[in-house]
């Protein structure tokens, strides 16, 4: 029989920080349940204890629920339509992030360098690009109040809502002075995978694309890190 382990709801920061940054000190993570296998017990771990400064917050099911319907009771009949925890989990952490800003990190990766090491202080949005020209959906280090994490739950809310046949976006790259720009010369990027199309990892970079269009999110932009671009040095 597999041992199972206990991942706390709450803990508050266990050392005083010396340094100020505008993104919160705030960890936040989510599974269906905080009794968990031992391996995600050590993942959990590593974000807490590589990260003593910052104050750790575990919403398992339940708790989504209930944040959902107190904070943004106009998504509760969306967040109802969902069938898989996975979209669950997707959808919470746009509002999450968006509300409260902080650290959002996938229970099943893990902290191997502490955040006072890479997040520059004067960040308001912190990200890498991946293969697919995506902004990072399963590390999210923003500001509270990011436009583009309201713009992610919207979009998730009318995908849910109307069963949305795919998402698609043109993706981004970094310039000759690591600003990122819109890849518009190439292809735009489709996802129809049934799960991710609703709430996942293609959401935020349409919604990041929607918001750099606009221009009028220059300060998001403006500071925002990109810690690295996969495939390149």
């Amino acid at each position: 029989m597999t041992e199972l382990y206990s991942i706390p709801k709450f803990l508050p920061a266990r050392s005083e920080a010396t340094y100020s940054q505008f993104i919160p000190k705030i960890i936040w993570q989510t599974m269906k349940t905080n009794i968990v296998p031992k391996v995600m017990k050590e993942y959990s771990d590593s974000w807490i204890e590589r990260n003593p400064e910052y104050e750790y917050r575990f919403l398992d099911d339940e708790d989504i629920c209930r944040f959902i319907r107190n904070e943004f009771p106009q998504y509760m009949d969306g967040y109802k339509k969902i069938k898989h925890g996975a979209v669950k989990a997707d959808f919470w952490r746009y509002l999450i992030i968006y509300k409260y800003g902080g650290v959002y990190a996938d229970i099943d990766c893990r902290c191997v360098v502490s955040l006072k090491n890479w997040v520059h202080p004067e960040s308001r949005w912190v990200t890498q690009l991946g293969v697919n020209r995506d902004v990072c959906h399963w590390l999210i280090i923003t500001v509270p109040a990011n436009p583009v994490l309201k713009r992610a739950a919207e979009k998730s809310y009318q995908n849910l809502m109307n069963d949305t046949e795919y998402a698609q976006y043109k993706g981004f790259g970094l310039s000759g002075d690591r600003r990122i720009e819109l890849c518009e010369q190439l292809p735009p990027i489709q996802i129809s995978h049934p799960i991710m199309k609703l709430a996942g990892p293609p959401i935020l970079p349409q919604a990041a694309e929607e918001c750099f269009l606009s221009k009028s999110n220059s300060e998001i932009f403006n500071f925002m890190q990109v810690v690295c671009v996969s495939g390149k040095k």
